[in-house]
């Protein structure tokens, strides 16, 4: 098999320390992953930040103009991300635990309804695709593919379950269900 492997330790290892911290910025990731994992170079977090932004392991929740006193100069734009629905995880040491539990948890305010309706979108279209295209894949490979459209299904539900409320999550789950049934 060519190429990187599908569900890469270091996303599950930002996966596991956005979890713990709620929402961070590229830079500060960088930071806090080198002290937490050891030494990695400053793009390969922004490589699986990015893809992992498209596989919908991570959300990117805003992107803010911040002003200071930078060497490059005045002004910089941070991106900032928490977990997405399809996140995977690590299991910590307690020394790593420890460390993310002195840092906390950080309050954010995110329009959830936004974006579990963009997740809720790109799954539609995965499935859509996936529909269209079926005839073309080889049975094996229709039926992996099939299940893990329905784990997506299954995972999105779980993570919009506290985000909104109770009303917009019935319908939210309708919503999925109805998705479900093209894939059954």
């Amino acid at each position: 098999m060519k190429g990187r492997p599908v569900g890469n330790k270091m996303r599950k290892q930002i996966g596991v320390l956005l979890d713990k911290i709620n929402y961070s910025y590229g830079y500060e990731i960088y930071k806090l992953y080198k002290e937490l994992f050891g030494d990695t170079k400053i793009r390969n977090i922004y490589y699986n930040l990015k893809k992992g932004v498209l596989e919908g392991e991570y959300v990117l929740i805003e992107v803010k103009k911040e002003l200071g006193n930078y060497t490059w100069g005045g002004e910089t734009e941070r991106v900032y991300y928490t977990t997405g629905p399809y996140v995977q995880f690590i299991e910590l040491t307690k020394e790593q635990k420890d460390l993310l539990n002195k840092i906390g948890r950080r309050n954010i305010s995110i329009d959830w309804k936004r974006e579990l309706r963009l997740q809720l979108r790109n799954l539609y279209n995965e499935i859509l695709d996936f529909q269209k295209n079926k005839d073309s894949f080889l049975n094996h490979d229709k039926i992996k593919l099939n299940n893990k459209l329905l784990i997506k299904c299954s995972r999105l539900k779980k993570w919009g379950e506290d985000k909104i409320s109770k009303e917009l999550y019935i319908q939210f789950v309708k919503q999925i269900n109805k998705m479900m049934k093209f894939l059954e």
